[in-house]
């Protein structure tokens, strides 16, 4: 149902021509669209549309020229070139959106790329790389309370045995 919403707030964004004066709008529902796909294929989410999605980001991006969308882009890419197995890649980008969000001063949105990051880390056996961005993303979720993703975070600590 969530990647429906999405699907249809972007729409109508576009249809009012909201890509141009809200720029920001238009990035985080993109980011947000993309990673719902990518994530939960099987409820909906087909991946077939990630690619345009995630074009139209980066085009976005290039235009508004804004921290704050770039940061979404790059945590956004990152998530596409892990879905593409393209690590290094997916690394770079993780990095960027982490200094990136570091720098505006957005601690949710630095803790999502962060446990993104140590979620790759772990993925390819770097226990160690990866104990630092969870254990990072964990203090800030648990700061603000966003329990869902403090048990994601326990969650992927317990696989690493971190």
């Amino acid at each position: 149902k969530a990647i429906e919403h999405l699907t249809k707030a972007y729409g109508y964004a576009k249809e009012l021509g909201w890509v141009a004066f809200n720029g920001m709008f238009n990035a985080m529902a993109l980011s947000l669209l993309i990673e719902a796909r990518l994530k939960a294929p099987e409820a909906g989410g087909s991946t077939r549309l990630v690619p345009e999605l995630a074009e139209e980001l980066s085009n976005l991006t290039r235009q508004l020229d804004e921290d704050v969308i770039r940061a979404w882009n790059h945590r956004t890419q990152g998530l596409v070139a892990i879905h593409s197995n393209e690590r290094s890649k997916a690394v770079e980008s993780l990095e960027e959106s982490v200094r990136l969000w570091r720098k505006i001063g957005w601690p949710y949105e630095l803790a999502k790329a962060l446990y993104e990051l140590g979620a790759l880390h772990q993925s390819q056996g770097d226990r160690k790389r990866a104990s630092g961005p969870l254990n990072e993303a964990l203090g800030i979720f648990t700061r603000f309370k966003a329990h869902l993703d403090v048990e994601r975070v326990l969650a992927r600590k317990e696989l690493l045995n971190a």
